[in-house]
C-alpha cells in the first residue's frame, strides 16, 4: 500500500478534507534564512551586553582565546637619553669662578613607576673633547629638587667645548669583609675609634687614612665636633677611576636621654641620616659617589650641657666605593 493511501486511511474524520501542499525547497530556504538572521541578531545583542570587547582568535582545537595588547616601547622625555629604567638629560650649564656647572635631570621611563624606580648610579662624569676628558670635581644633589644633579667641573666655561658623558657604576651590592677585592660590585669598609675630650667644640686633626686596595686610599681630614653640629672633609687618592660615598658619625660617650627607655646617647649624624622631627622636613637624599666631598653633621638626641656632658667621643666611619663600567653614554644637549 502506498504511503499516501495509508495516511488517508488513518486520518481522523475530524481533520479537514483539503490536503496540504508539500513545502517547496524555496520555502525551506526562507525558513533557514530567517533563523540565521534571528540567531545572528541574538548573538550580536549578547556580545554587546556581556562581551569583553577584545578580539578573539580561534585555534586549531576550536577554543577561543583573547589576544593580548602589545605593550608600547618605553619612552623617555624629549631630550633625555634612556639609561636602564631611567633617563638623563642636560637641562643647562653656567660658569662661575673658573668652574663649569652642568645641571642634569633624571626622569623615569614611561614603563616604570617613578616612585619605585631607583636613581641611576653614576660611576663617572666627564666633559670629553677629543682625547681630553675633564672629570667632575663635585656632584651635588638635594632632596628639595629630586632627580636633579649639579656637576662641578674645574674648567672655565669659555674654554670648554666638550660633551658630557656618563659611565654607569658597578652594582651596589655590599660585601662585608671585602676591601678592594673586585671591581664589579660595590666594596665597603668601616671602623671606629674613641677620642678623649676636655670640652666642646673640639677638633680631631687628620682623623683617618684608610688603604682601600688597588692603589686607592681614603683620607678623612680634620673633624670638628660641637654640641649641635660637626664638619669634616674627605678625598680619594690613587690612580683609579673609583668613586666613593663616605659617612662619619660621632657619639657623645656618657650622655643619655632620661625620657627614653634604654641607652640613648646624643649623636652627631650626617644630614641625610637625620630623622624628620616634629613632622617637619622631607626625606633626605644619600650623597652621590664622588672623588671628594664634605660631611655636615647635626645633633640627634638630648641637648648637650648640664648633667648631659660627654666624657669622650666615639667616632665611627664607613666608606663605599664603586668603579665605572661599560661604555660611556653621551647626553643630549651638552
Amino acid at each position: 500500500m502506498g504511503e499516501h493511501r495509508w495516511d488517508e486511511l488513518v486520518r481522523s474524520p475530524l481533520e479537514p478534507d483539503t490536503e496540504e501542499a508539500p513545502r517547496s525547497p524555496a520555502s525551506a530556504w526562507v525558513v533557514v534564512l530567517i533563523a540565521a538572521i534571528v540567531g545572528f541578531s541574538v548573538g550580536a545583542v549578547v556580545g554587546i551586553d556581556g562581551g569583553s570587547g577584545q578580539p578573539e582568535a580561534v585555534g586549531l582545537s576550536g577554543t577561543a582565546t583573547t589576544a593580548r595588547p602589545v605593550a608600547p616601547d618605553p619612552v623617555a622625555p624629549s631630550g633625555y637619553v634612556p639609561v636602564g629604567e631611567t633617563s638623563l638629560g642636560v637641562i643647562g650649564s653656567f660658569g662661575a669662578d673658573e668652574h663649569t656647572y652642568v645641571i642634569v635631570g633624571e626622569a623615569a621611563l614611561s614603563s616604570a613607576e617613578p616612585g619605585a624606580t631607583p636613581a641611576f648610579g653614576a660611576g663617572r662624569w666627564a666633559l670629553v673633547d677629543g682625547d681630553d676628558a675633564i672629570e667632575t670635581a663635585v656632584e651635588i644633589v638635594d632632596p628639595i629638587a629630586p632627580g636633579m644633579r649639579l656637576l662641578d667641573f674645574p674648567l672655565d666655561e669659555s674654554a670648554s667645548d666638550g660633551s658630557l658623558v656618563v659611565w654607569q657604576g658597578t652594582a651596589i651590592e655590599t660585601r662585608d669583609g671585602c676591601s678592594g677585592c673586585g671591581s664589579w660590585s660595590i666594596d665597603r669598609a668601616d671602623g671606629d675609634s674613641l677620642v678623649e675630650v676636655s670640652g666642646l667644640p673640639t677638633v680631631i686633626p687628620g682623623m683617618l687614612t684608610v688603604e682601600l686596595g688597588q692603589g686607592l686610599e681614603l683620607q678623612i681630614g680634620d673633624l670638628t665636633a660641637a654640641a649641635e653640629w660637626g664638619y669634616t672633609e674627605w678625598v680619594l687618592t690613587g690612580d683609579t677611576a673609583a668613586t666613593a660615598r663616605v659617612a662619619v658619625e660621632v657619639t657623645f660617650v656618657g650622655t643619655d636621654d632620661p625620657s627614653a627607655a634604654g641607652d640613648n646617647p646624643t649623636r652627631l649624624v650626617p644630614y641625610d641620616r637625620a630623622p624628620i622631627q616634629y613632622g617637619v622636613g622631607h626625606p633626605r637624599t644619600a650623597p652621590p659617589f664622588a672623588r671628594a666631598g664634605s660631611i655636615r653633621l647635626t645633633r640627634v638626641g638630648e641637648p648637650i650641657g648640664g648633667d648631659n656632658d660627654p666624657t669622650g667621643l666615639a667616632v665611627s666611619w664607613s666608606v663605599e666605593w664603586i668603579h665605572p663600567v661599560g661604555e660611556p653614554v653621551p647626553l643630549a644637549g651638552s
